[in-house]
C-alpha cells in the first residue's frame, strides 16, 4: 500500500513531512484541510461528525473538499444522508465502526436484574429521562433501578434525595471492563439519541453485550435500533417510560430482544470493518 497518513493516527505526520509524503491512500479523519497534502492516488475523508456546509465553510473545510474531491466514508446511513450534496465527494460509503471484543465476550447466562443503564452525555436526554423515571416508571415498577454512569444529579436537574427515592443511582465514569460486568446482569440500555450522533458506539457496545436498547430513535439510533428486534423505539419520553415498564413485566420480551441484540456481534467488529476498508481501497480510484 505504501505510506498511509491519517490526521488522527497514533503518530500523525508533521505538516511539512505530510506535504512531502506519498502513497496509495491518504485518509483524513474529520479534517479536510490535510486532503491536499502530498502525492496520493486516493484521498478519503472519514467523517465521524456532522458537517453542514456553513460549518465546513466556518472551519475552513469546504475549500479543500471542493478542490480535492475526496471519497467519503461514514459510520451510518443517517450520517451519510445528512451531508449536503453540495459537498462534492467522489463516492459516499458507509462502513460501521467496530466494538471492542470486551463487549463481545460478555457472558449471557447470568440472571438479569431490573437495572437499566444510561451512559450517554447528560445533554442527550438525561434530565427528561430521570423525570419520567420518577413520575411514571417508579410508581409502576418500584423494583426497577436506573443507573446513570458519568453524570450527577445536578446534571440530571434533580435533587439527590428525589433521585434516590425514585431508584436512580449515579455512578462516576467507569471503564469498559466494569461496564461489561454491569451489562451482563442488566435489563436494557436507555439511549435517547441525538441529531449529531453519527453511529452511537454506546448502543452498539450494549447490544454486543446482549443488552437491548430503548430509544427515541434520533440520529443514528434510527438504524442502530430495529424496533422489536434488538430494542424498542418510542415516539416520546412517555412512550419510553411505557417500554421500560413493559420490559419489567415481560421477561420473555426482554429475552427475545436480548437475542436480537446479540446478533450484532457479527456486524460491529473491527475485523469486519477492516475488510470493508480493504474492499473500498481496492475498488475506488
Amino acid at each position: 500500500m505504501g505510506d498511509c497518513a491519517s490526521s488522527r493516527s497514533a503518530r500523525p505526520l508533521p505538516w511539512p513531512k505530510l506535504c512531502q509524503s506519498q502513497g496509495d491512500a491518504l485518509i483524513s479523519c474529520n479534517d479536510a484541510r490535510v486532503l491536499e497534502a502530498g502525492d496520493y492516488k486516493m484521498r478519503i475523508f472519514w467523517s465521524h461528525n456532522p458537517l453542514a456546509v456553513e460549518k465546513a465553510l466556518r472551519k475552513k473545510q469546504l475549500a479543500p473538499i471542493l478542490r480535492a474531491r475526496p471519497h467519503a466514508v461514514f459510520g451510518s446511513r443517517d450520517a451519510m444522508q445528512a451531508i449536503s450534496p453540495l459537498l462534492t465527494f467522489r463516492t459516499r460509503t458507509v462502513i460501521p465502526l467496530g466494538v471492542t471484543t470486551l463487549f463481545e465476550s460478555a457472558r449471557t447466562d447470568r440472571t438479569r436484574d431490573l437495572n437499566f443503564a444510561f451512559v450517554s452525555q447528560p445533554q442527550r436526554g438525561l434530565a427528561p429521562t430521570c423525570r419520567i423515571w420518577a413520575s411514571q416508571v417508579r410508581p409502576a415498577a418500584p423494583e426497577a433501578k436506573l443507573h446513570v454512569f458519568g453524570s450527577s444529579h445536578v446534571q440530571a436537574q434533580m435533587p439527590a434525595e428525589t433521585a434516590e427515592a425514585a431508584g436512580i443511582i449515579f455512578h462516576p465514569r467507569t471503564g469498559k471492563q466494569e461496564l461489561v460486568r454491569f451489562y451482563e446482569t442488566a435489563t436494557s440500555l436507555i439511549c435517547i439519541g441525538a441529531a449529531d450522533e453519527t453511529f452511537c458506539l454506546a448502543a452498539a457496545e450494549a447490544q454486543c453485550a446482549g443488552l437491548p436498547v430503548l430509544t427515541l430513535g434520533i440520529g443514528a439510533l434510527s438504524e442502530r435500533v430495529s424496533h422489536g428486534i434488538n430494542g424498542l423505539r418510542a415516539a416520546s419520553f412517555e412512550g419510553l417510560a411505557a417500554d421500560v415498564i413493559r420490559l419489567c413485566r415481560d421477561p420473555e420480551l426482554t429475552s427475545l430482544l436480548s437475542s436480537g441484540a446479540l446478533a450484532n456481534r457479527g456486524q460491529f467488529n473491527w475485523a469486519r470493518s477492516a475488510k470493508l476498508w480493504e474492499n473500498l481501497l481496492q475498488t475506488i480510484k
